[in-house]
């Protein structure tokens, strides 16, 4: 069970993430993020959309960034990240994805007991902010 907080007109509640292959027929590009003015730009609209949530909020670092686009999306695509978060005197790690052209904020909370890599953020992505969508 996870923490699962989506930003579309503001819902928050918990879910169940299941792994869910994506469409055969669907293609897909994935970029990493590895700059750090990129990386930065991620931060800081990811922070903004954090800041809907709490005030108190703050990203310290993101450890994997990605781009996600794909077929039939057009220009559109999403952007995901693992990233550490300070929620007052906790620290937290957060999935998070945005696809910014619909307007669509999404991150969960990650207990410490699981480690992330770079597949299960495509993964978080693909499921949650799907360009276009």
């Amino acid at each position: 069970m996870a923490i699962f907080f989506r930003v579309v007109g503001v819902s928050i509640g918990l879910i169940l993430l299941n792994s869910v292959p994506p469409d055969a027929n669907a293609e897909e590009t994935i970029s990493d993020i590895m700059i750090k003015s990129e990386i930065d730009e991620v931060v800081s609209g990811f922070q903004a959309s954090m800041s809907l949530l709490s005030k108190e909020a703050t990203i310290t670092s993101c450890s994997i960034a990605v781009n996600y686009f794909a077929t039939g999306a057009g220009r559109d695509y999403s952007t995901g990240a693992f990233c550490e978060v300070r929620i007052g005197d906790i620290s937290r790690s957060i999935l998070m994805c945005d696809d910014k052209m619909v307007g669509k904020f999404t991150a969960k909370i990650i207990n410490y007991i699981y480690t992330i890599d770079r597949n299960e953020v495509v993964h978080f992505v693909r499921e949650n902010c799907p360009p276009g969508e």
